[in-house]
């Protein structure tokens, strides 16, 4: 296990909805080599960005307040700002490609 897959394990809230922990964990393995094993920038630029990703797939996907997405995006630790109205508004590359990962991983198996 390298230092990003440890620091995600710690990160993973075990009272997080399964789902969530589960993206977490696919982002990880899909992008680490973004973030070149240095665990000072994925403590600071992974989290937002994998949070980022997250909340914006659920915010697009989720299929109604019962649903897994709903309560992912309902405890969410990333809040936009009140003028961003998706995740192309900043031009975060690294969360548009993480919520891109999640549209062709999760989209189906969020309906």
């Amino acid at each position: 296990m390298n230092k990003q897959q440890k620091y995600i394990l710690e990160y993973l809230n075990p009272n997080e909805i399964e789902l969530k922990n589960e993206m977490l964990l696919d982002i990880i393995k899909e992008f680490e080599a973004y973030y070149d094993n240095d665990i000072t920038v994925l403590e600071t630029g992974f989290t937002f960005d994998a949070e980022s990703a997250i909340y914006w797939f659920c915010s697009d996907y989720h299929a109604g307040q019962n649903s897994d997405l709903y309560s992912i995006l309902s405890t969410s630790e990333y809040s936009p700002g009140p003028m961003c109205k998706n995740i192309y508004y900043n031009g975060n590359s690294n969360a548009i490609e993480m919520y891109s990962y999640l549209i062709d991983n999760y989209k189906e198996k969020s309906r």
